[in-house]
């Protein structure tokens, strides 16, 4: 499993740069400007964890570890100042921050100017962090000061919020997340060597909960994120900011995560691609190795002395040190167990022996053995290291029978970063996109907070030109990347089709002419010159050979007549020699052995080689002994091959050991046991193996190199041939977990000798695939995004004119609305003089209807008594009209005053009750009053609360009909008094309750006619109810009845 920290340090980082953008308008107001320290905290300390994320991908980078660590320390820095400034208990700073430059120093001086510190065991903790290096450092600031400086952090966030926060809730959690952040920070530095650290960071705690607490760690932080935003939310919900409230989140949201899923699909591209390549250079090296030789190996530990296991191991060890790959190995398949064989493992490997057995092989693997079938595996444990292992079988293609599996081991960690490569350009667009989308969203912040004068209409224009950007590309690059993908698969199979093809060809051309050739020799008793070149002629007639020459094995005791016998029957003046560096004969030295040229072919042109002594050279007499101990063809590095006068051509020797039973030949000449040598010219190399100079129309050349375990890869011929004047060709730099893109490796084991064929694409063939895609979705995007902003930009300046209009009118509507609000106040006046005016004389007409009424003169007949009556009750309805009209004018004006008294509500309601039980019975009505027996006395107005009852009661008799019910009751709760009023009267509709409530408002026009009234006793008993902190509620149903609920508070704002 691949630990995804580059997600985590992501998100970790975004969500510090949201907090730290959330902090930014807070420090616009005086008395915050300590929030900017805040904000400059989460700014860096986003920088450093994507400095982190880098570093992922490159760890070997001294400079960015530097660029970190310096973040870290100035991001606790600035929050040492938040702290600082923010603090009011000075007795906390002291004691938090005078502390921790003196553990520092002293720490330093402990570490570096060897002062003892024994009675201080925090100084030896700090200095031995200090000598860790980078590391150290890193965890000296985490445990030292950003420990406590979060911790003061948190305090504040619980005692001290936010300005702009009313809930307390949030900047709560705010606090809660930094206090477990600050306990999850000592979880993770491995260069913590102490307690509690030494007992939590081991290395196991750390590959099993490493990733989970950084993801703790990342969810603290985004929930501080969230909760600052939150904290801001409702600000801009007041101000409408359609950009500020849904358009930037929502885009930041979905940037975040199309930018996870950019990279996810970039890293899997790139997964598919190391293992397409693994297992491509597992089935390159099966390809190279002959069945023949692999049949041959026993797979036992006997078998590592055996010269075909010996040089196997060498050609693997020579391949993988060349091309980075450092875990290289064969297994067989021996009495039903998995054993190892050949191998180039340089670290612990279960193959670390011939015939060791594979403990628990992956059952793939086994099948493989019996049905072949390359394939990979991974990731997975072996000996406590992850790793993905490609295997590919080498096989016999009549039989279908596996000889051996060959395998690639990868650590997971150089795949792994490989993986985070890939994945890092769409990260680093996805900050930069989402970066400028939360200064965005930062600026819209601010203007909710702190309006200013409106910007210009190109704003939501500039925010969807980049959004529309910023897709545009990575659409693009999504497009780029996959015609890239494509074009180095096609690649790789045409290339790997070319390699395999050179491997067959020089296995045909040489190696099977060679073995005819010793077995002409072997079954012949005597070969005279004239049947070694009948022998020979047809294996040279496809002039790609220099030439071909037998080498008998002549001890030094047989040298003179050998020499002689040569003279005889060869060439008159046949002598072994030697040649200089330069390439002049020069007399041989003393050997125990000679190996001089007996027979050449073609003679005419190389006859100049007759007598060369082979063992006068160190590489040939290395390849010689090589080949004898074997018995396996061995080459020599490309060499001058001194048959022909200076300047020699650079050629590949081969020496094939030939063996049989000593045959005597008349002139004592012992041809049992000898050597074919073929010369093959490296300018001819490739040439013998493509039947042309230009191998294919994708592939540019072909370069030979051979590759060696003790030298740097040489050199040897190119396909076309390179111009003399070109640059030195080198062998390509490569790494394990290195695609090559630009060029294809693939290895041929031949000649006990290791080479590489170096395949580089043909520009016109890159060109197959051109770009276009890429143009195309870009230029379309760009365009369509374009038209967007402009479209934008257009209806965001009319927008703009119609607010500007309709702000313009709405200034004139508040200049009519006050001049009506003017007029209503002097009609309120007005309404009021009048009703004191009418007051007095109706007073006085009711003070002599009264007198007439009660007969004060006596002697007034009865009809004036009915008369008066009449005026009584007449004045007294207009009295009682007035007083309610003077009420709600006073209570619009403001000016009704309540007399509050501690009061019994059941006693004033049973007594409107009593006063209204005469006139329910006359209409034959029930009136019955409901009560609990806890009821209290509460502070109240009296009259008020006695107005509300009557007003409610006598529209309940009203509008009730006869022999209907009317039902008070009341009942008490811990914080009110509540009544309430039912009638099974007649009832109001639901759209004629709507305005019941409004002064000299009535349900229907009939009802006002049948009924009489004004409309003002349900607004006025509603008022008078709110003015004592309660509230009034109605319910009805048309036909039914209707019930109505009000309440006064127990605990009365009112005072006595």
């Amino acid at each position: 499993m691949i630990v995804n920290l580059d997600y985590i340090y992501l998100i970790y980082g975004l969500s510090l740069f949201l907090a730290g953008c959330m902090a930014i308008p807070t420090w616009e107001d005086k008395p915050h400007r300590s929030w900017k320290y805040f904000a400059g905290f989460a700014f860096a300390y986003a920088a450093h964890e994507w400095t982190e994320l880098v570093l992922l991908s490159f760890p070997d980078c001294c400079s960015l570890e530097l660029a970190s660590l310096a973040l870290m320390a100035l991001s606790f820095y600035l929050l040492m100042g938040f702290v600082l400034l923010t603090l009011n208990n000075h007795f906390l700073r002291l004691l938090l921050f005078v502390p921790i430059p003196l553990i520092l120093l002293g720490g330093w001086v402990h570490a570096f100017h060897d002062v003892s510190f024994s009675t201080f065991t925090l100084l030896d903790i700090v200095s031995d962090l200090f000598t860790k290096g980078i590391p150290g450092f890193q965890a000296s600031l985490r445990y030292f000061v950003g420990f406590p400086v979060v911790m003061a952090t948190t305090y504040i966030f619980w005692k001290n919020p936010n300005p702009y926060c009313k809930n307390q809730t949030f900047p709560k959690s705010v606090s809660m997340a930094l206090l477990l952040y600050g306990i999850s920070t000592g979880l993770v530095p491995e260069a913590a060597n102490f307690f509690p650290a030494n007992t939590i960071n081991t290395s196991t705690f750390l590959s099993t909960f490493g990733f989970p607490v950084q993801f703790f760690r990342t969810i603290c932080i985004t929930v501080i994120a969230l909760q600052l935003w939150k904290i801001h939310h409702k600000n801009l919900i007041k101000k409408r900011s359609f950009l500020g409230l849904y358009a930037i989140p929502t885009a930041i949201t979905l940037f975040i995560g199309f930018g996870w899923l950019l990279a996810f699909w970039q890293g899997q591209a790139t997964d598919t691609e190391i293992r397409q390549y693994l297992l491509s250079q597992a089935q390159e090296i099966a390809g190279t190795i002959s069945p023949d030789r692999a049949a041959l190996l026993s797979f036992t530990p006997k078998g590592e002395d055996t010269p075909y296991y010996k040089r196997l191991e060498e050609q693997l060890k020579s391949y993988g040190r060349n091309v980075q790959f450092n875990s290289i190995y064969t297994m067989g398949f021996r009495n039903e167990h998995v054993v190892f064989g050949p191998h180039n493992c340089t670290e612990p490997h279960p193959g670390a022996f011939a015939g060791s057995p594979y403990i628990d092989p992956p059952p793939e693997l086994i099948t493989a053995f019996h049905k072949p079938k390359a394939f990979i595996l991974g990731p997975y444990k072996r000996l406590g290291k992850d790793i993905i292992s490609a295997f590919a079988p080498v096989y016999t293609a009549r039989e279908n029978k596996v000889l051996m599996m060959v395998g690639i081991d990868l650590p997971l960690e150089g795949y792994a970063h490989r993986i985070r490569q890939s994945r890092l350009p769409p990260i680093l667009f996805t900050i930069s996109v989402t970066i400028f989308l939360m200064i965005a969203l930062m600026v819209f912040l601010q203007r909710a907070l702190h309006p200013i004068r409106k910007h210009p209409a190109i704003r939501e224009a500039i925010f969807i030109f980049v959004c529309g950007m910023a897709i545009s590309i990575s659409l693009a690059f999504l497009s780029n990347a996959r015609n890239e993908a494509t074009k180095r698969d096609l690649f790789w199979q045409v290339a790997s089709s070319k390699a395999a093809e050179l491997r067959n060809n020089m296995k045909n051309l040489f190696l099977s002419q060679l073995e005819t050739l010793s077995a002409c020799i072997t079954s012949s008793e005597y070969i005279t010159q004239e049947e070694f070149a009948a022998i020979t002629k047809k294996i040279l007639e496809n002039r790609i050979l220099d030439a071909m020459a037998w080498i008998p094995k002549i001890p030094q005791n047989q040298k003179t007549a050998f020499e002689a016998w040569a003279q005889k029957h060869i060439t008159s003046d046949y002598q072994i020699y030697d040649r200089t560096e330069t390439g002049q004969k020069s007399a041989p030295q003393e050997r125990h052995v000679y190996y001089p040229i007996q027979y050449v072919e073609p003679h005419a042109q190389n006859f100049y080689a007759y007598g060369f002594d082979a063992a006068s050279n160190i590489e040939r007499i290395s390849a010689i002994q090589k080949a004898e101990a074997t018995l396996l063809p061995t080459a020599t590095p490309p060499l001058p091959i001194m048959i022909r006068p200076p300047p020699q051509p650079t050629s590949i020797v081969v020496y094939q050991p030939v063996r049989k039973p000593d045959i005597q030949t008349p002139d004592f000449i012992n041809q049992g046991e000898g050597i074919i040598v073929t010369a093959i010219p490296v300018a001819s190399l490739l040439k013998s193996a493509f039947a042309f100079e230009k191998p294919s129309k994708a592939i540019k050349s072909i370069h030979f190199f051979q590759l060696s375990l003790d030298a740097p890869p040489l050199y040897m011929a190119s396909l076309p041939e390179s111009p003399s004047n070109a640059a030195p060709i080198t062998f390509p730099s490569t790494h394990e977990t290195n695609l090559l893109e630009d060029v294809a490796i693939s290895p041929l084991f031949i000649f006990g000798r290791t080479y590489a064929v170096v395949i580089t694409p043909e520009h016109h063939f890159l060109e197959t695939y051109p770009k276009r895609s890429f143009v195309s979705i870009f230029t379309f995007g760009a365009i369509l995004t374009l038209l967007l902003a402009f479209m934008s930009y257009s209806n965001a300046h009319h927008q703009h004119d119609l607010e500007q209009e309709v702000e313009r009118r709405t200034l004139d509507l508040i200049s009519v609305n006050a001049q009506l609000e003017s007029e209503n106040r002097s009609k309120t006046r007005f309404l009021a003089h009048m009703s004191h005016e009418i007051r007095t004389p109706l007073n006085v007409i009711l003070g002599f209807a009264e007198i007439i009424k009660n007969d004060l003169f006596h002697g007034v007949i009865d009809k004036y008594a009915e008369y008066a009556t009449d005026i009584h009750d007449s004045g007294q309805h207009l009295l009682s009209l007035i007083n309610d009209v003077l009420d709600i004018t006073k209570i619009e004006s403001g000016k009704f005053i309540l007399l509050p008294e501690t009061c019994a509500p059941l006693e004033i309601i049973e007594q409107c009750v009593h006063l209204n039980k005469l006139l329910a019975q006359k209409k034959k009505i029930t009136l019955s009053c409901q009560h609990a027996d806890n009821i209290p006395q509460i502070i109240m107005d009296e009259r008020a609360i006695r107005q509300v009852v009557l007003n409610l009661l006598s529209n309940a008799i009203k509008f009730t009909p006869e022999g209907g019910t009317i039902t008070i009751s009341i009942t008490a709760d811990a914080d009110y008094v509540r009544v309430e009023i039912s009638d099974t009267g007649i009832g109001i509709s639901e759209k004629n309750m709507e305005n019941l409530f409004e002064p000299f408002q009535q349900a229907d026009l009939m009802i006002s006619r049948k009924y009489g009234g004004t409309g003002l006793g349900l607004t006025l008993s509603r008022h008078l109810i709110q003015l004592h902190g309660g509230e009034m509620t109605m319910e009805s149903t048309l036909g039914k009845g209707t019930h109505i609920h009000f309440s006064l508070p127990r605990n009365s704002l009112l005072t006595i």
